[in-house]
């Protein structure tokens, strides 16, 4: 077999593969880790995004929650004002924007997503007939699995004369 002197360096035609060879495959190797690499990187990214979404969302949903123990309490004291012999009630509320309303409002009423529940109490205090004990728990939305739950309590009265107090 005959080798050719190329700058000093004798080479034969397989070596010069191998190298070329062994340099691809070092490349390739390279290549594989650096799409690991990303993989894991874009991998935790999306993790951490959903977190925020999730957590982002619970909170929306609590705080939408105690807004509507609030609306209910005083839903509750202007009802006892009308009719003080009112006991409480259920009370679904549907949240949809005006800027969201349009021919399937309907539709978007009934959406348990958007659609809230509170459930007030009334109590009459023991030797006070003009004296209520109101309980609010609410939740948000009205869906089984994801929702909030808030509650409010707080007492109430009036005058014998039926003045506000």
């Amino acid at each position: 077999m005959r080798h050719r002197v190329l700058r000093g360096y004798a080479m034969n035609t397989p070596t010069r593969y191998r190298r070329l060879a062994t340099r691809r495959g070092a490349a390739m190797m390279m290549a594989l880790v650096v799409l690991l690499v990303v993989g894991l990187i874009s991998g935790l990214s999306l993790r951490a995004i959903l977190q925020s979404h999730r957590q982002t969302r619970a909170e929306q949903q609590r705080v939408q929650a105690e807004i509507l123990a609030d609306a209910a309490l005083s839903r509750a004291i202007s009802m006892l004002q009308k009719d003080p012999a009112w006991k409480g009630e259920n009370w679904t509320s549907s949240l949809v924007s005006p800027a969201t309303e349009t021919a399937d409002t309907k539709a978007a009423t009934t959406d348990p997503k958007f659609t809230g529940v509170a459930e007030t109490k009334v109590e009459t205090l023991a030797g006070q007939p003009h004296a209520w004990k109101i309980s609010v728990v609410s939740i948000y939305p009205s869906d089984p699995v994801h929702r909030a739950q808030a509650r409010r309590e707080t007492t109430y009265s009036t005058s014998q004369g039926g003045e506000k107090p």
